[in-house]
């Protein structure tokens, strides 16, 4: 990917890519016991980057994988984890 987003290669629909996307920026999580989670990775080797200033919501990272983890409390994602 370029400088922009513009000239970045057009994303290719196919059999094997049905959605036709070219990687994902971050995968988020939520657990109702969010420790559990945070020790899981820090055992894959994840460390801690960055919190929310006002929500429970952290960043957790290892090399160019981003993984957030929300145990933001009546979120959708507390929601879906319940």
């Amino acid at each position: 990917m370029g400088p922009f987003p513009h000239s970045a290669p057009k994303s290719v629909i196919s059999a094997e890519n049905p959605a036709g996307t070219d990687g994902f920026e971050f995968v988020e999580f939520a657990h109702p016991e969010p420790d559990e989670l945070r020790a899981l990775f820090a055992r894959m080797g994840y460390g801690l980057v960055a919190r929310h200033r006002s929500k429970a919501i952290e960043l957790w990272q290892q090399g160019d994988i981003t993984y957030v983890l929300n145990a933001e409390p009546g979120s959708h994602a507390a929601r879906f984890a319940a």
